[in-house]
C-alpha cells in the first residue's frame, strides 16, 4: 500500500500535478492547534517574566548602551577604530572600548596618544563630566 501511494505521488509530480503527502490534509487542523497552543504558552511565559529578569538577557555592550541612552549621552561606533582587536565606541566625549568577555571598560585617557586604561562606569562618567564642554 505504501509503495503504491509513493508511486502515485511520483506520477503526479511527473505530470506537474500538486503532490500532497498522504495524511497531510487530515493533520493540518491538528498541527495548527498544536502551533497555536505552543505560541500561547510562549506568550504567557514571556509576559510572566519580570522586567529585572529581562534586563539580565542584555549583553554587556547592550547594558552599557542602555545606560548611555538613559544618561542622554551619545553612544556609537567609531568607524575603523579598534583597540586590541575590539571596536571603539564614542560614549559622550570619551572613546570607549568594551571587552564583553572579561566585562571590562577601557577608556582612552588622552586622545591621539593611544593610552588606554581599565575604568569603572563611575570613573568613566566622571571623565565625561570633566571633558564635557559647557
Amino acid at each position: 500500500m505504501l509503495l503504491t501511494a509513493g508511486l502515485d505521488m511520483m506520477n503526479q509530480a511527473a505530470e506537474g500535478l500538486e503532490v500532497v503527502q498522504p495524511g497531510a490534509r487530515e493533520n493540518v487542523g491538528y498541527l495548527r492547534a498544536t502551533d497555536k497552543w505552543q505560541f500561547d504558552a510562549a506568550q504567557q511565559a514571556y509576559c510572566a517574566v519580570p522586567e529585572a529578569a529581562m534586563a539580565a538577557d542584555f549583553s554587556f555592550k547592550e547594558s552599557i548602551q542602555e545606560y548611555a541612552m538613559g544618561q542622554g549621552l551619545l553612544f556609537m561606533p567609531r568607524v575603523g577604530k579598534f583597540y586590541n582587536g575590539m571596536p571603539v565606541y564614542e560614549f559622550g566625549t570619551i572613546s570607549l572600548c568594551i571587552d564583553s568577555v572579561k566585562q571590562l571598560l577601557y577608556a582612552q585617557l588622552q586622545e591621539g596618544l593611544g593610552r588606554w586604561s581599565v575604568v569603572t562606569l563611575t570613573q568613566f562618567m566622571d571623565m565625561n563630566r570633566i571633558t564635557r564642554p559647557r
